[in-house]
């Protein structure tokens, strides 16, 4: 049996992997060894990260709601007009 048939799945590295151990070789070992560090810093991070996807949620919302109201305001400006023509007439 080969040695990569021995390690399994162990031995496969992701392409988020790589980007991790360049930043930190030390924090990517201890990850793939199960280590998993809990810090003020690292409870910050998460925390605000799920402050930034609320924003970005709250936007899409807005945007959506934007959209829905200026074709409200151009059908009611269509509707006045016709309104208007058909008074002139």
């Amino acid at each position: 049996m080969s040695n990569d048939a021995r390690r399994g799945k162990q031995g496969i590295i992701k392409a988020s992997e790589i980007g991790q151990y360049k930043f930190c070789s030390v924090a990517w070992f201890l990850q793939k060894r199960g280590y998993t560090p809990e810090s003020p810093l690292i409870l910050a991070g998460r925390k605000r990260h799920v402050e930034i996807g609320d924003g970005l949620e709250k936007a899409g919302r807005m945007k959506r709601t934007s959209r829905i109201l200026l074709w409200i305001g151009l059908l009611m400006i269509f509707l006045a007009l016709i309104g208007v023509v058909m008074w002139l007439a």
